[in-house]
């Protein structure tokens, strides 16, 4: 999928969405939908290793009821425990057609609400001119939450002082993906703070296997510090709670799926630390299964479901309905998404 512009990190720059859609067919006709959007560097996927986990997930799934979801993904994560995201797309396409079946949205079938979420967008790596052109735009459509990258250079106070510059009002958080050291995570912070910007949050500044670099970073910046790559699993999650490392945790299903994510959900209620909700760069399927898994919980505090925005062309229409930094889930059976 082609993007708008191009997305750059701290890891790689993109101007495509490589993404992959599934559909299954139940008995009655009814289909469901899918999406898996790997990134190696989160979870070791790609393209060919997420098609290759769909087709040998066949076994499991062919001839089963998708309304049993839940175990079937607990069987295929035993075949294929290192499929995440591809599991991640046979858990939504099973609940989009079991909540088909049910006549009911997915969010209604997992027996939560209907709620409306705001999201920020994600301003990527860029000259400190172009971001604030980005942040202009995204405030002219609505948008005041923004989520700005860096990638550990001088030009990143720059880039975020563009940005506030530009967009006062502008509730600010910073995405690292593993750019920083500790001790440069925080000096960054402290200038931040030198400079009169407070942000929300601060997200991965360390390498995602330093447990120790993340708790350093907590203990000594004055903004709440979130894992995002350093959370795959709900092991992984369970393990930074014990550890009091963070302060929240960045949950997307194409790390944990849609069971892991509950997991997640209930291990970080648990231990009373924060929870965002975010995404790769998936089509509206992949939002969509976000939405209703927001609207199944109301546990998330910080949303980044902004991939809609940065794709270009969208392969299936419906799912939600956006109003700037709004998203309001929509109410027809299943993901409520259907192909253009």
């Amino acid at each position: 999928l082609p993007l708008k512009e191009p997305f750059e990190t701290a890891k790689d720059r993109k101007t495509h969405s490589n993404t992959v859609i599934i559909q299954i067919t139940l008995d009655s006709g009814q289909i469901g939908l899918g999406e898996a959007t790997p990134v190696g560097y989160v979870t070791g996927e790609s393209i060919e290793s997420a098609i290759a986990a769909i087709e040998q997930s066949r076994k499991v799934i062919i001839g089963a009821d998708p309304a049993e979801w839940l175990s079937l993904s607990l069987e295929m994560e035993s075949v294929l425990p290192q499929a995440h995201c591809a599991r991640a797309a046979l858990e939504m396409a099973m609940l989009d057609a079991a909540a088909k079946a049910a006549d009911m949205p997915v969010y209604q079938y997992l027996g939560g609400r209907k709620l409306s979420i705001v999201t920020d967008i994600t301003i990527p790596i860029s000259t400190p001119a172009h971001a604030a052109e980005l942040a202009k735009s995204a405030r002219q459509n609505g948008i005041t939450r923004l989520k700005m990258k860096a990638n550990g250079t001088p030009e990143d106070l720059p880039r975020a002082l563009a940005i506030a510059e530009a967009v006062p009002d502008a509730d600010l958080k910073i995405d690292a993906n593993q750019a920083f050291s500790p001790k440069s995570a925080v000096a960054f912070v402290k200038s931040m703070d030198k400079a009169g910007l407070r942000l929300s949050l601060l997200e991965q500044p360390v390498a995602k296997e330093d447990i120790d670099g993340l708790k350093y970073v907590s203990d000594n910046v004055s903004v709440p510090v979130f894992a995002d790559e350093s959370v795959v699993t709900p092991t992984d999650a369970q393990r930074l709670v014990d550890a009091q490392t963070v302060s929240g945790v960045n949950v997307k299903l194409m790390k944990s799926g849609i069971r892991g994510a509950l997991e997640i959900v209930e291990i970080c209620r648990n231990a009373g630390i924060g929870l965002m909700l975010g995404c790769m760069l998936e089509s509206k399927i992949g939002i969509s299964a976000a939405l209703h898994l927001a609207c199944a919980t109301g546990a998330f505090d910080h949303f980044d479901l902004d991939a809609d925005m940065l794709i270009a062309d969208q392969p299936v229409t419906g799912g939600f309905v956006r109003k700037g930094g709004e998203l309001e889930v929509s109410d027809q059976p299943g993901l409520g998404c259907r192909f253009v």
